[in-house]
């Protein structure tokens, strides 16, 4: 799917899984539809295969996010952000999916908590589509239409996107950002 999440598990009524207590409403995505809404919350422990991982960030999208494309997933269906973890063979005569861990295996699971949505632009700068009330970013006095230039002095171009992601992860983690709203 492209998806960047660990793990999306769908919440359907007789289902088996239904996010945390503690499960943040936030925007989880991006697709062809458009931004996907639904939660995110930290699960105990995920095994896959002969591998197991404790407190993973785990997306549970909202019931008109759980079949992208049209697609039936059931359950869910795993991301990047597990994947990333392990070199990936697919054996499609055997019908498997062969795992060996990767050099980012030890890797936390943690995701931008700051309650806002952004979107790359051509100027490599970057305009927040949505934010979400009561977040960091609400409380801050971010706004929809703002366009992020800078974290810390360091201009978004030069942070790219992993760095950008990296720079916004961070549990209790105080940034200066250089917003531009309208002219200023």
């Amino acid at each position: 799917l492209g998806a960047g999440h660990a793990l999306s598990l769908n919440n359907r009524a007789g289902g088996k899984f239904a996010p945390p207590g503690s499960a943040v409403e936030m925007p989880l995505g991006r697709g062809v539809s458009g931004v996907l809404h639904g939660r995110m919350g930290r699960v105990r422990r995920i095994e896959l295969g002969g591998f197991a991982f404790e407190n993973v960030v785990v997306a549970f999208p909202g019931e008109a996010h759980q079949r992208p494309g049209g697609r039936d997933f059931e359950e869910g269906n795993l991301g990047n952000e597990l994947l990333k973890r392990f070199n990936v063979t697919f054996d499609y005569a055997g019908k498997r999916m062969l795992l060996e861990k990767s050099q980012r295996y030890e890797e936390p699971f943690d995701v931008p908590m700051a309650g806002v949505d952004l979107e790359w632009r051509p100027d490599y700068t970057l305009e927040v589509r949505e934010v979400l009330p009561n977040s960091p970013a609400a409380i801050a006095g971010i706004m929809k239409g703002d366009i992020l230039v800078a974290i810390d002095g360091v201009p978004t171009s030069t942070l790219g996107e992993e760095g950008l992601r990296k720079t916004l992860i961070g549990d209790g983690a105080e940034r200066a950002l250089t917003l531009k709203r309208g002219t200023q």
